[in-house]
């Protein structure tokens, strides 16, 4: 093949993959129990449901006009310019695809706006960076309209998991009815069947076109059959019959009788709140992402406010508008990395735009908080003050060559690097960076042993409970989540830190800022030092990284760069580039059958499969899932398999020591167990056995 081939073959493919954009389609739908109340409920409360959905609608649509439709002007698209309006189509439909009540609006954006009398195309960016606060628009204020015009009331779904964002469902609408009309799973598993028999007839996976098709035929499969289309009379009636038989032959009119009561019982909302409550949410999102967009403020309002009823002339949109005023003004601070002062000469020509280039900057604008800012600087500071604490050279050699002797090689210069650097900084925070594999746990040991055998104990910390668990128990000391210390030192608890401790931070690049702060100036009280280990270039953190990178470039910390975690040939290096995020980093892995495919509904079972197999013969096994929403099938499993797994624990002696792998059990101050005693009775009082965790039910057994 030619480079003219090549070149040509490049084009078409990427000419495929650039296709115009005609359109958004921006899908409004409230959640299932509304759906019902609308499907089950008589005429008048089936009407106030329509209203207050096309209201909220209504309202979203023209928030989303006036806040985020923008266009591009200028070479390159460098000049962004207010939109004037919208054309919008909207399709009503009351049913999903397997027939079961569905309320949902269809919004057809054209993808032409008129600016500067121009037609033009629409900014799809800040569209997109603006779709999940016109979600939660849209589902707090169909939310707070349904309260107003039936009296209903709003809970949190009793099935949400642990963690996981809320559902509010109209409360006294049983789960199993939700589930009843949430059929869309039998599509998904006809759709998988469909899969997997062209998959054995072709002997590949189907393409996209193909997954399409099947897709239309496994709705159609799922459907009853020879059945024509129905009125919305015919399909309220089947609604009523399929309702009646899970609520065992009662009538379904009843239940939404029962649900009505007359008032909303969430707690009413005033504006005298309204500073408490954007202090409350800037607090969070400064502890969670760092900085922010006004869209993630917005959004996050609205959730915040979805817990509380609005009876006054004010409406909950209102509402959050003030609240992102503000927030804005009083609670938030411009990410600005530079400041330009344009001179008078040119003042004229930006007079005319300068309204416009101000509402802009607020829609791509990102925020922080001062106490973001305060805890970068606290933390910068601290990593150059001075503290007496420091580890002989002699005691650091002596360790140095137990661990050798143990491990059966030498440790490498950067590993001896990062453990001078954490004994002798006489810093009250000192840093190091290495990649996955690249011996920090080892470093990390002789680091213990050293510091015991001079100052105080080597507490071992983490974002996590599970980083902190295991690099205790791989280094044989008390392991702890940096969560677990900030919230005894906040009820009054002794958190256990004492003059000359080391606090061992592993995965620091996954701690926010303001929680690294929190930890050191409990340490810096107690007369401790901090140590934080990890690597910026980790995954997205929990809550807010950044402060490790900037702390690493300031100080000079030293990088473990040598991988010693892996035998074959190459695969160092492959990790690295990995870890770079190189566009040929899977090239290693590819090359030697290390990655598998499939579609989508195979995936699951094909993981687990692979994972109870390298788990039975005694191999350690990982599982990431592309986010944190396992589906049901894959719950199962991993329930089923956790009595079948094997807990070891490896135990040596150290000299003149307890054993090593084997986590002394901390003694509990007697305030500390009263309130361990009391978290726990919270935590299990009033679940019945089904809404018990699945680590409960197994301690049952």
């Amino acid at each position: 093949m030619s480079d003219e081939d090549v070149t040509k073959f490049i084009t078409e493919q990427y000419a495929k993959m650039c296709q115009p954009v005609a359109g958004y389609d921006l899908v409004f739908t409230p959640v299932k129990s509304i759906s019902l109340l609308w499907g089950l409920g008589d005429a008048q409360v089936k009407e106030a449901v329509e209203e207050a959905h096309k209201q909220a609608v209504d309202e979203a649509l023209a928030w989303i006009e006036d806040e985020v439709i923008y266009t591009r002007r200028g070479a390159g698209g460098a000049r962004k310019v207010k939109a004037e309006g919208l054309l919008i189509v909207r399709f009503d439909h009351f049913d999903n695809r397997v027939g079961d009540p569905n309320l949902h609006t269809h919004s057809a954006i054209l993808n032409r706006v008129l600016a500067e009398g121009k037609w033009t195309t629409i900014d799809g960016q800040v569209l997109n960076k603006a779709n999940v606060a016109a979600s939660e628009r849209y589902n707090t204020r169909v939310a707070d309209l349904v309260a107003r015009k039936l009296g209903v009331t709003f809970a949190p779904r009793p099935d949400t998991a642990v963690g996981k964002q809320p559902v509010y469902e109209v409360e006294s609408i049983p789960v199993g009815l939700l589930e009843e009309f949430s059929r869309r799973a039998q599509i998904e598993d006809r759709q998988a069947e469909l899969a997997r028999e062209y998959k054995d007839k072709y002997g590949k996976n189907p393409p996209k076109k193909v997954q399409y098709a099947q897709a239309q035929q496994a709705t159609l499969d799922t459907r009853n059959a020879k059945n024509p289309p129905r009125s919305l009379a015919e399909l309220r009636a089947e609604w009523r019959e399929r309702a009646s038989a899970i609520l065992a032959g009662s009538d379904p009119g009843t239940l939404v009788d029962e649900v009505q009561s007359g008032r909303d019982r969430r707690p009413a909302f005033y504006a005298p709140q309204l500073p408490a409550l954007v202090q409350e949410v800037t607090d969070d999102l400064s502890r969670k992402v760092g900085s922010w967009t006004v869209f993630s403020l917005q959004a996050e309002i609205q959730r915040r406010l979805r817990e509380f009823s609005f009876a006054g002339e004010m409406d909950v949109n209102e509402y959050v508008s003030d609240a992102v005023d503000l927030a804005v003004r009083d609670y938030c601070l411009p990410t600005f990395t530079e400041v330009y002062d344009a001179p008078e000469s040119v003042s004229e020509r930006v007079e005319r735009g300068l309204r416009r280039m101000v509402d802009v900057d607020r829609a791509e604008m990102r925020y922080t908080a001062q106490a973001v800012l305060d805890a970068e600087e606290f933390m910068r500071d601290n990593a150059e003050i001075d503290d007496e604490h420091t580890v002989a050279e002699r005691v650091i050699r002596r360790q140095i060559r137990r661990a050798e002797k143990k491990a059966g090689h030498t440790l490498g210069s950067d590993q001896i690097a990062m453990v001078e650097h954490f004994l002798t900084a006489r810093k009250k925070v000192a840093v190091a960076v290495g990649a996955a594999g690249a011996g920090k746990t080892t470093a990390a040991t002789v680091i213990a042993r050293a510091w015991e055998d001079t100052n105080g104990k080597v507490v071992a910390l983490g974002p996590s409970a599970r980083a902190a668990e295991v690099l205790g128990e791989e280094i044989s000391v008390e392991g702890r989540t940096i969560a677990d210390v900030l919230t005894r030192a906040r009820v009054g608890i002794p958190t256990g830190i004492d003059k000359g401790d080391l606090l061992l931070v592993d995965e620091a690049g996954m701690a926010s800022a303001r929680d690294l702060a929190d930890l050191t100036r409990i340490a810096t009280e107690a007369g401790a030092v901090v140590r934080l280990l990890g690597d910026p270039q980790q995954l997205a953190s929990v809550e807010a990284g950044g402060v490790l990178r900037d702390l690493a470039e300031r100080t000079d910390a030293p990088f473990l760069e040598q991988v010693h975690r892996f035998k074959t040939e190459g695969e160092a290096e492959a990790s690295l580039l990995l870890r770079s995020g190189a566009d040929n980093a899977l090239d290693w892995y590819e090359g030697r059958d290390r990655i598998r495919d499939g579609m989508r509904h195979e995936l699951p079972d094909m993981v687990f499969d692979a994972y109870v197999a390298d788990v039975e013969a005694d191999k350690v096994a990982l599982i990431v899932p592309p986010d944190e929403r396992p589906g049901p099938r894959t719950q199962h499993q991993g329930r089923r398999v956790l009595p079948r797994q094997r807990h070891r624990h490896r135990t040596q002696r150290r000299s003149g020591g307890r054993p090593r792998g084997r986590r002394r059990r901390r003694r509990r101050h007697p305030q500390e167990q009263q309130q361990v005693r009391r978290e726990g009775r919270r935590r299990t009082t009033g679940r019945s056995r089904e809404e018990r965790r699945p680590v409960d039910r197994l301690r049952d057994r």
